[in-house]
C-alpha cells in the first residue's frame, strides 16, 4: 500500500496518496511510512499554496482596495490589500498601497515594516 501511495503522490494524486499512507498505518505503523504520510500532507500543503498565488487576481483586490481608500473605508481596504498581498506576495504597488492605508489607520510600525 506504501509503495501504492507513493506512485499516487508522484502522479500529484494528493488525496488518494494521503487516504492509502493512512491505511498503510494501519497495516504497518513503521517511521518510514509516517514520514511518507508527512511529506505527502507537506507536498499537498505547498501545491494549494502556489496555486493560490494569481498576480491578476491580486490586481483586482488592489484595485478594489484603492476604491474603497478613496471613500475612506480603511480597514475594508486594508482587507482587499491583504488578500491581494495573498494572491501575490512579491506586489509591491500592494504594499505601498496597505503602507498609506496603515498611515490613515495611525498603526505606523505596520506602515514602516510595509515601506520597508
Amino acid at each position: 500500500m506504501a509503495r501504492k501511495a507513493n506512485a499516487l503522490l508522484q502522479q500529484k494524486k494528493y488525496d488518494e496518496s494521503i487516504a492509502l499512507y493512512n491505511k498503510a498505518m494501519l497495516e504497518d505503523n513503521t517511521h518510514i511510512i509516517k514520514m511518507a504520510l508527512i511529506k505527502a500532507k507537506e507536498t499537498k500543503k505547498k501545491e494549494e499554496a502556489a496555486a493560490y498565488i494569481d498576480p491578476e487576481i491580486a490586481e483586482q483586490h488592489r484595485q478594489k482596495g484603492n476604491e474603497l481608500f478613496k471613500e475612506g473605508s480603511y480597514p475594508l481596504a486594508m482587507k482587499e490589500y491583504d488578500e491581494g498581498l495573498r494572491r501575490d506576495p512579491k506586489a509591491k504597488a500592494i504594499f505601498s498601497n496597505r503602507c498609506a492605508t496603515y498611515l490613515k489607520l495611525m498603526e505606523f510600525p505596520s506602515a514602516l515594516k510595509d515601506a520597508e
